[in-house]
Protein backbone atom coordinates (compact mmCIF):
# COMPACT_ATOMS: atom_id res chain seq x y z
CA UNK A 1 0.00 0.00 0.00
CA UNK A 2 1.45 3.11 -1.09
CA UNK A 3 1.66 6.27 1.60
CA UNK A 4 -0.70 8.89 1.76
CA UNK A 5 0.27 11.24 -0.75
CA UNK A 6 -0.10 15.30 0.03
CA UNK A 7 -3.15 14.98 -3.21
CA UNK A 8 -6.63 16.77 -3.57
CA UNK A 9 -9.35 14.98 -2.17
CA UNK A 10 -11.76 12.35 -3.84
CA UNK A 11 -14.33 14.76 -4.44
CA UNK A 12 -12.86 18.41 -4.40
CA UNK A 13 -15.80 19.91 -5.84
CA UNK A 14 -17.50 21.09 -3.15
CA UNK A 15 -14.30 22.61 -1.81
CA UNK A 16 -13.94 24.29 -4.84
CA UNK A 17 -16.96 25.39 -5.60
CA UNK A 18 -17.36 26.34 -1.72
CA UNK A 19 -14.15 28.37 -2.35
CA UNK A 20 -15.03 30.54 -4.88
CA UNK A 21 -18.43 31.44 -3.54
CA UNK A 22 -16.67 32.84 -0.56
CA UNK A 23 -14.87 34.46 -2.59
CA UNK A 24 -17.74 35.99 -4.75
CA UNK A 25 -19.37 37.05 -1.39
CA UNK A 26 -16.55 39.06 -0.13
CA UNK A 27 -16.60 40.66 -3.56
CA UNK A 28 -19.90 41.85 -2.76
CA UNK A 29 -19.14 43.05 0.47
CA UNK A 30 -15.95 44.88 -0.30
CA UNK A 31 -18.28 46.73 -3.55
CA UNK A 32 -20.84 47.19 -0.70
CA UNK A 33 -18.68 48.97 1.92
CA UNK A 34 -17.23 51.38 -0.67
CA UNK A 35 -13.52 52.17 -1.09
CA UNK A 36 -12.62 53.60 2.02
CA UNK A 37 -13.28 50.07 4.28
CA UNK A 38 -10.49 47.50 3.56
CA UNK A 39 -12.00 43.98 3.11
CA UNK A 40 -9.30 42.55 1.18
CA UNK A 41 -8.42 40.96 4.07
CA UNK A 42 -10.76 38.34 4.06
CA UNK A 43 -10.25 36.57 1.19
CA UNK A 44 -7.20 35.68 2.44
CA UNK A 45 -9.42 32.71 3.97
CA UNK A 46 -11.14 31.13 1.53
CA UNK A 47 -7.59 30.99 -0.52
CA UNK A 48 -6.15 29.35 2.81
CA UNK A 49 -9.03 26.61 2.92
CA UNK A 50 -8.95 25.88 -0.54
CA UNK A 51 -5.16 25.48 -0.60
CA UNK A 52 -5.17 23.65 2.50
CA UNK A 53 -7.14 21.31 1.10
CA UNK A 54 -6.70 20.74 -2.33
CA UNK A 55 -3.19 22.22 -3.17
CA UNK A 56 -1.21 24.29 -4.63
CA UNK A 57 -3.19 24.83 -7.93
CA UNK A 58 -6.41 25.58 -5.85
CA UNK A 59 -4.18 28.44 -4.62
CA UNK A 60 -3.75 29.97 -8.10
CA UNK A 61 -6.91 29.63 -9.41
CA UNK A 62 -8.14 31.38 -5.71
CA UNK A 63 -5.39 33.99 -6.02
CA UNK A 64 -6.35 34.92 -9.10
CA UNK A 65 -10.26 34.90 -8.64
CA UNK A 66 -9.46 37.05 -5.64
CA UNK A 67 -7.21 39.49 -7.29
CA UNK A 68 -9.72 39.71 -10.34
CA UNK A 69 -12.59 40.12 -7.11
CA UNK A 70 -11.04 42.85 -5.78
CA UNK A 71 -10.14 44.85 -8.86
CA UNK A 72 -13.83 44.65 -10.15
CA UNK A 73 -15.26 45.59 -6.73
CA UNK A 74 -13.08 48.38 -5.70
CA UNK A 75 -13.24 49.33 -9.90
CA UNK A 76 -17.39 49.47 -9.47
CA UNK A 77 -17.09 51.23 -5.87
CA UNK A 78 -15.69 54.39 -7.15
CA UNK A 79 -11.56 53.99 -6.50
CA UNK A 80 -9.84 55.51 -8.70
CA UNK A 81 -6.01 56.58 -8.86
CA UNK A 82 -4.28 59.87 -10.11
CA UNK A 83 -1.97 57.87 -12.92
CA UNK A 84 -3.63 54.97 -14.73
CA UNK A 85 -0.36 53.07 -13.99
CA UNK A 86 -1.46 52.41 -10.29
CA UNK A 87 -4.08 50.01 -11.00
CA UNK A 88 -1.50 47.45 -12.96
CA UNK A 89 0.65 47.74 -9.70
CA UNK A 90 -1.64 47.32 -7.05
CA UNK A 91 -3.26 44.34 -8.85
CA UNK A 92 0.26 43.13 -9.45
CA UNK A 93 0.73 43.70 -5.64
CA UNK A 94 -2.38 41.83 -4.69
CA UNK A 95 -2.22 39.41 -6.73
CA UNK A 96 1.35 38.25 -5.17
CA UNK A 97 0.13 38.52 -1.91
CA UNK A 98 -2.73 36.49 -2.02
CA UNK A 99 -0.92 33.97 -4.19
CA UNK A 100 2.11 33.93 -1.35
CA UNK A 101 -0.38 32.48 1.02
CA UNK A 102 -1.81 30.34 -0.87
CA UNK A 103 1.19 28.75 -1.43
CA UNK A 104 2.45 29.11 1.51
CA UNK A 105 -0.07 27.15 3.10
CA UNK A 106 -0.31 24.41 0.73
CA UNK A 107 3.53 24.25 0.90
CA UNK A 108 3.25 24.09 5.21
CA UNK A 109 0.44 21.18 4.20
CA UNK A 110 2.23 19.24 2.01
CA UNK A 111 5.19 19.24 4.72
CA UNK A 112 3.33 18.01 7.56
CA UNK A 113 1.69 14.93 5.45
CA UNK A 114 5.07 14.40 4.36
CA UNK A 115 6.62 14.73 8.01
CA UNK A 116 3.22 12.54 9.37
CA UNK A 117 4.03 9.49 6.63
CA UNK A 118 8.09 9.60 7.88
CA UNK A 119 6.78 9.16 11.00
CA UNK A 120 4.63 6.13 10.42
CA UNK A 121 7.35 4.62 8.69
CA UNK A 122 10.57 2.06 9.77
CA UNK A 123 13.58 4.32 8.43
CA UNK A 124 15.16 0.93 8.19
CA UNK A 125 13.09 -0.82 5.72
CA UNK A 126 10.49 2.02 4.79
CA UNK A 127 7.76 -0.21 5.13
CA UNK A 128 4.73 1.15 7.19
CA UNK A 129 5.62 0.63 11.39
CA UNK A 130 3.21 -0.81 13.81
CA UNK A 131 1.59 2.37 14.58
CA UNK A 132 0.74 2.55 11.00
CA UNK A 133 -0.38 -0.94 10.44
CA UNK A 134 -2.97 -0.71 13.38
CA UNK A 135 -4.48 2.37 11.90
CA UNK A 136 -4.19 1.31 8.44
CA UNK A 137 -5.36 -2.00 8.91
CA UNK A 138 -8.40 -0.61 10.77
CA UNK A 139 -9.64 1.46 8.10
CA UNK A 140 -9.54 -1.85 5.71
CA UNK A 141 -11.59 -3.92 7.92
CA UNK A 142 -14.10 -1.19 8.11
CA UNK A 143 -14.15 -1.25 4.72
CA UNK A 144 -14.53 -5.13 4.30
CA UNK A 145 -17.03 -4.87 6.65
CA UNK A 146 -19.20 -2.56 4.72
CA UNK A 147 -18.66 -4.39 1.18
CA UNK A 148 -18.55 -7.95 2.94
CA UNK A 149 -15.55 -8.75 0.96
CA UNK A 150 -13.04 -11.74 2.36
CA UNK A 151 -9.74 -10.38 4.00
CA UNK A 152 -6.27 -12.11 4.76
CA UNK A 153 -4.14 -11.34 7.66
CA UNK A 154 -0.83 -12.99 7.88
CA UNK A 155 2.63 -13.15 10.44
CA UNK A 156 5.39 -13.57 8.83
CA UNK A 157 8.53 -14.63 11.66
CA UNK A 158 11.93 -14.41 9.86
CA UNK A 159 13.54 -17.98 10.86
CA UNK A 160 17.15 -18.11 12.07
CA UNK A 161 18.13 -14.33 12.10
CA UNK A 162 19.61 -14.19 15.02
CA UNK A 163 22.73 -17.00 13.22
CA UNK A 164 22.88 -13.65 10.51
CA UNK A 165 23.40 -11.49 13.45
CA UNK A 166 25.47 -13.22 15.55
CA UNK A 167 27.96 -14.54 12.75
CA UNK A 168 27.94 -11.46 10.57
CA UNK A 169 26.91 -8.10 12.90
CA UNK A 170 23.99 -6.37 12.77
CA UNK A 171 24.87 -4.36 9.64
CA UNK A 172 24.63 -7.48 7.71
CA UNK A 173 21.29 -8.71 9.43
CA UNK A 174 19.63 -5.23 8.16
CA UNK A 175 20.57 -5.71 4.74
CA UNK A 176 18.29 -8.96 5.35
CA UNK A 177 15.54 -6.99 7.13
CA UNK A 178 16.15 -4.32 3.65
CA UNK A 179 16.09 -7.63 1.44
CA UNK A 180 12.99 -8.99 2.99
CA UNK A 181 11.46 -5.21 2.90
CA UNK A 182 11.42 -5.18 -1.00
CA UNK A 183 10.45 -8.34 -1.89
CA UNK A 184 7.47 -8.25 0.17
CA UNK A 185 6.55 -4.84 -1.89
CA UNK A 186 7.55 -6.32 -4.94
CA UNK A 187 5.54 -9.92 -5.03
CA UNK A 188 2.65 -8.39 -3.09
CA UNK A 189 -0.07 -5.87 -4.91
CA UNK A 190 -0.07 -2.43 -4.40
CA UNK A 191 -3.53 -2.41 -2.54
CA UNK A 192 -2.18 -5.09 -0.14
CA UNK A 193 -0.95 -3.51 3.71
CA UNK A 194 3.43 -4.30 4.76
CA UNK A 195 4.17 -3.52 7.93
CA UNK A 196 7.55 -4.56 9.74
CA UNK A 197 6.47 -4.57 13.39
CA UNK A 198 9.88 -4.59 14.82
CA UNK A 199 12.70 -6.88 14.71
CA UNK A 200 12.41 -10.22 12.32
CA UNK A 201 8.48 -9.41 12.43
CA UNK A 202 6.49 -8.60 9.33
CA UNK A 203 2.70 -8.26 9.11
CA UNK A 204 0.40 -8.27 5.73
CA UNK A 205 -3.20 -7.75 4.81
CA UNK A 206 -4.33 -8.86 1.84
CA UNK A 207 -6.74 -7.18 0.57
CA UNK A 208 -10.53 -8.88 -1.25
CA UNK A 209 -8.76 -12.08 -0.43
CA UNK A 210 -9.95 -15.69 0.31
CA UNK A 211 -7.97 -18.63 1.38
CA UNK A 212 -7.04 -20.01 -2.13
CA UNK A 213 -5.84 -16.75 -3.35
CA UNK A 214 -3.72 -16.31 -0.10
CA UNK A 215 -2.31 -20.05 0.12
CA UNK A 216 -0.58 -18.74 -3.80
CA UNK A 217 0.40 -15.61 -2.86
CA UNK A 218 1.93 -16.35 0.66
CA UNK A 219 3.60 -19.48 -0.61
CA UNK A 220 5.13 -17.35 -3.53
CA UNK A 221 6.71 -15.51 -0.60
CA UNK A 222 7.66 -18.16 0.72
CA UNK A 223 9.23 -19.32 -2.28
CA UNK A 224 10.85 -16.05 -3.74
CA UNK A 225 12.54 -15.23 -0.10
CA UNK A 226 14.32 -18.68 0.13
CA UNK A 227 15.66 -18.07 -3.08
CA UNK A 228 17.03 -14.70 -2.55
CA UNK A 229 18.03 -15.32 0.80
CA UNK A 230 20.12 -18.73 -0.76
CA UNK A 231 21.37 -16.04 -3.18
CA UNK A 232 22.91 -13.88 -0.75
CA UNK A 233 24.47 -16.75 1.41
CA UNK A 234 21.97 -15.76 4.09
CA UNK A 235 20.40 -18.82 6.24
CA UNK A 236 17.46 -17.44 6.63
CA UNK A 237 13.48 -18.71 5.93
CA UNK A 238 10.18 -17.94 7.11
CA UNK A 239 7.74 -19.14 8.92
CA UNK A 240 4.39 -17.59 8.03
CA UNK A 241 0.79 -17.89 10.09
CA UNK A 242 -2.03 -16.54 8.25
CA UNK A 243 -5.87 -16.28 8.67
CA UNK A 244 -8.35 -15.76 6.12
CA UNK A 245 -11.73 -13.77 7.33
CA UNK A 246 -14.86 -14.33 4.96
CA UNK A 247 -16.43 -11.66 7.45
CA UNK A 248 -14.04 -8.71 8.52
CA UNK A 249 -13.19 -9.38 12.38
CA UNK A 250 -13.85 -6.74 15.33
CA UNK A 251 -10.41 -5.51 15.09
CA UNK A 252 -6.42 -5.74 13.56
CA UNK A 253 -4.79 -6.72 17.09
CA UNK A 254 -7.22 -9.83 17.16
CA UNK A 255 -6.66 -10.52 13.54
CA UNK A 256 -2.96 -10.34 14.19
CA UNK A 257 -2.76 -11.84 17.48
CA UNK A 258 -4.40 -14.70 15.49
CA UNK A 259 -2.15 -14.83 13.31
CA UNK A 260 0.79 -14.85 15.61
CA UNK A 261 -0.73 -18.09 17.40
CA UNK A 262 -0.41 -19.56 13.71
CA UNK A 263 2.51 -18.55 12.96
CA UNK A 264 4.17 -20.28 16.05
CA UNK A 265 2.32 -23.67 14.95
CA UNK A 266 4.44 -23.02 11.52
CA UNK A 267 7.56 -22.99 13.54
CA UNK A 268 6.91 -25.90 15.77
CA UNK A 269 6.24 -27.95 12.61
CA UNK A 270 9.35 -27.42 11.24
CA UNK A 271 9.45 -23.82 9.93
CA UNK A 272 9.57 -22.53 6.34
CA UNK A 273 6.01 -22.99 5.56
CA UNK A 274 2.62 -21.38 5.56
CA UNK A 275 0.05 -21.73 8.05
CA UNK A 276 -3.36 -20.77 6.93
CA UNK A 277 -6.48 -21.04 8.55
CA UNK A 278 -10.14 -19.75 7.55
CA UNK A 279 -12.61 -17.74 9.65
CA UNK A 280 -16.11 -18.30 8.58
CA UNK A 281 -19.00 -15.70 8.58
CA UNK A 282 -20.39 -15.83 11.70
CA UNK A 283 -18.09 -17.41 13.28
CA UNK A 284 -15.44 -16.74 15.93
CA UNK A 285 -11.75 -17.77 16.15
CA UNK A 286 -11.43 -20.78 18.90
CA UNK A 287 -10.03 -19.66 22.27
CA UNK A 288 -7.38 -22.47 21.12
CA UNK A 289 -6.18 -20.65 18.56
CA UNK A 290 -6.22 -17.18 20.95
CA UNK A 291 -4.31 -19.09 23.43
CA UNK A 292 -0.44 -17.92 23.11
CA UNK A 293 1.74 -21.08 22.40
CA UNK A 294 5.02 -21.38 24.60
CA UNK A 295 7.45 -19.01 22.73
CA UNK A 296 10.47 -20.55 24.72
Amino acid sequence: MRPPAPSPPATPWPILIGACLAVGAIGAIDLATGVEVRVYPLYFAPIAWGAWRLGRATAVLLALLSTASWVVSNWQAGRSYQDHYIWPINTLAQLIAFGSVGLLVSELRRRLLTERDISRRDPLTSLYNSRAFSELGQRIIAMARRTSRPLTFAYIDLDHFKLVNDRHGHLEGDRVLAEVAALLRRELREVDLVARLGGDEFAIVLVDCDDAGARVALERVRVRLNERMRAGGWPVTASIGAMTWRSAPVSIERAIGACDVLMYRAKTQGKDRVYLEVVEPDSTVSPATLASPSRA
